[in-house]
């Protein structure tokens, strides 16, 4: 816990001095050098993350992201790269947990900073990403935090390579036979071909002649959908319990936790923290790092104890 209370309290400081940065090729050579490091076999090292902060640096670029005169596809492949980080450092924040499902308003309440728009997960799906470039490929490669999503690559998906990249994780999907599950004639799809029915033609059978044009060996027309499974795709829960039946996240029972402050300053008393903090990155191509860019803040916090249980402060 007071590791991921140490990595928001990073993630806060240096936005407060960071400024709009261009998306270039050292964006996704950083994000693909995080997904090789924590994706293993389709599942997240949340506990290691967790431990190292890695991830903060990232989200900070794709707050501050500036994407004014980029081309269609680099801006396709940011918003990818960006809901799939996002998914993460959200599970971070409660981690450890069982399910995303365990966090009231995972992907329709919880607020998120994307390139300067203050957006739900739910959103950043539906109106940055496939209303946009209305590509059905991408339900293959957006991640939900759950191991009932699409496998996971260990790669970021790159303005030059997307295509391909897009083209191949959508066949490795199709042919997984966790994700499309065949038993004789009968064959088992995911839930995902139901929620989006339009986006793959609208009725059953349209969605089998997609499946099938990706798939090595074509399924039968005797489909049925198999059950959500919504534990989390971590690599340390290899054995937990299947989170198939859990409340959705959007539920009253889940809505009704709230966050308790587990002690507070003493009426009379004040803290005052002085957080002094040097960030300092090198970018550079095909393993060459070449520039570095550093940046020095300082952020004085200060806390009174107006009663009791009431603690009021600023933040500078």
């Amino acid at each position: 816990m007071q590791r991921t209370i140490k990595s928001i309290f990073l993630l806060l400081i240096i936005s407060a001095t960071a400024y709009g940065q261009n998306i270039d090729k050292a964006f996704f050579d950083e994000a693909n050098a995080f997904f090789q490091q924590y994706i293993t076999e389709g599942r997240v090292n949340y506990k290691s993350l967790q431990a190292t902060g890695d991830l903060v640096p990232l989200i900070i670029k794709v707050e501050k992201a500036n994407l004014d005169g980029t081309d269609e596809e680099t801006s396709k492949a940011f918003y990818l790269n960006a809901y799939n980080l996002y998914v993460i450092y959200l599970v971070l924040r409660d981690y450890p947990l069982q399910s995303v499902q365990d966090i009231p308003g995972f992907f329709d309440k919880n607020k998120i900073n994307v390139a300067g728009n203050k957006v739900t997960l739910n959103q950043l799906e539906k109106d940055f990403i496939l209303k946009p470039f209305n590509d059905s490929r991408i339900h293959f490669v957006l991640i939900c935090g759950a191991i009932g999503c699409p496998p996971i690559t260990n790669f970021a998906y790159s303005p030059k390579k997307l295509e391909a990249q897009l083209e191949q994780q959508t066949r490795t999907a199709l042919n997984e036979f966790t994700f499309i599950r065949t038993n004789g004639d009968k064959t088992e799809i995911s839930q995902i071909f139901k929620w989006y029915i339009e986006d793959f033609g609208g009725t059953k059978s349209r969605i089998i002649d997609y499946i099938n044009n990706y798939r090595s060996t074509p399924i039968s027309k005797n489909t049925s959908y198999y059950p959500y499974d919504w534990t989390l795709n971590d690599t340390n829960l290899t054995d937990a319990p299947r989170s198939e039946d859990k409340k959705s996240s959007t539920s009253i029972e889940n809505n009704e936790r709230r966050y308790v402050v587990s002690s507070a300053i003493p009426i009379g008393s004040y803290e005052m923290k002085i957080f002094n903090n040097l960030y300092s990155q090198k970018t550079g191509s095909d393993g060459i790092f070449t520039d570095r860019s550093s940046f020095f803040t300082t952020t004085i916090t200060a806390l009174y104890g107006f009663t009791n249980r009431l603690n009021v402060g600023i933040n500078t």
